[in-house]
């Protein structure tokens, strides 16, 4: 799906709309635009970040141990600033 959003201008429209509604949904119990209805204790929101943000934690983890390219789209990209797909290349520590 990643690809066809990179190819298709529709397609990565409709990607962004769905990263749009799924980060309305996901924030929507912190936010909680309507007043003074609560729907359960302070705490358990707090539970609730932590328990939501361990997906994107194990994927980024995924992503930044990996040995293999998890996007083929960016091996054909233009490299910029001596940046490989895998690793940082002709870069010397300060």
């Amino acid at each position: 799906m990643f690809a066809l959003g990179m190819r298709s201008e529709i397609w990565h429209t409709v990607e962004q709309a769905m990263f749009f509604g799924t980060g309305l949904l996901f924030w929507w119990p912190i936010i909680q635009p309507w007043p003074g209805a609560s729907t359960g204790p302070r705490w358990s929101l707090l539970l609730y970040l932590f328990l939501a943000t361990l997906p994107c934690d194990i994927l980024s983890g995924f992503l930044v141990f990996s040995d293999r390219v998890a996007y083929p789209v960016y091996v054909s990209i233009p490299r910029l600033f001596g940046f490989s797909v895998l690793k940082i290349s002709n870069v010397r520590p300060l």
